[in-house]
């Protein structure tokens, strides 16, 4: 899973959240039990993090996943039962299930955030939010290259019939959904990239992708 996410709208690498303009806060009086917040504050401690960005990244996480998992009666499934799975069901079964789950499930999310469903929105909800948090990777950024395309980074560990999965996967989500042309940059072992050739003249964009 993926560590610290201050912000709906910050952007990020494996193990740290960096963000470059600071996100609105609202300040609120929470009780919580006093035993939750010492193991709260000894989790913070020991990743670094001050109480108030642990509160936030753990709301965050129950927002954007845990909260449709409980709805859902979904099963959250070992990783070494993960490669189990991937190496015994055919990319092909993988793909259509994968990308049949995400027709279903991602305008579902963006109906509930009552937020449109753009390529930016999902970037920055679907890419580095909820799919993260689903384990199907361990870490993503994106930037934009010298030709002014969005490339698109995801690493993680399950070897390289899963980074041919998902590229497969994200690159039809970006064509069939959102209608930009995008296509598999490179696949190795524990790492994809997916193009996006379309120049996204947009400067909050890529803000968040540098």
């Amino acid at each position: 899973m993926l560590d610290e996410r201050p912000s709906l709208w910050s952007s990020h690498n494996d193990k740290k959240i960096s963000s470059s303009k600071k996100s609105k806060k609202s300040n609120i009086i929470l009780s919580i039990d006093t035993e939750i917040g010492h193991v709260l504050q000894n989790i913070a401690e020991g990743e670094g993090l001050s109480m108030n960005s642990k509160i936030n990244s753990i709301l965050w996480k129950n927002i954007s996943f845990y909260k449709y998992i409980e709805q859902d009666g979904s099963m959250i499934i070992p990783s070494r039962l993960v490669n189990f799975f991937i190496e015994n069901i055919s990319e092909e079964k993988w793909i259509q299930e994968y990308s049949d789950t995400l027709e279903e499930i991602v305008p579902f999310f963006f109906l509930e955030l009552k937020t449109p469903q753009t390529l930016q929105n999902t970037l920055k909800v679907v890419f580095d939010r909820l799919l993260a948090y689903g384990g199907s990777y361990k870490g993503y950024s994106c930037h934009e290259d010298n030709d002014g395309y969005l490339n698109l980074i995801f690493r993680h560990e399950y070897g390289i019939k899963w980074s041919r999965i998902l590229s497969t996967v994200y690159t039809r989500f970006i064509q069939n959904t959102l209608n930009h042309p995008a296509y598999t940059l490179n696949v190795a072992e524990k790492w994809f990239a997916i193009k996006i050739s379309e120049g996204i003249i947009n400067p909050e964009l890529n803000d968040f992708c540098k």
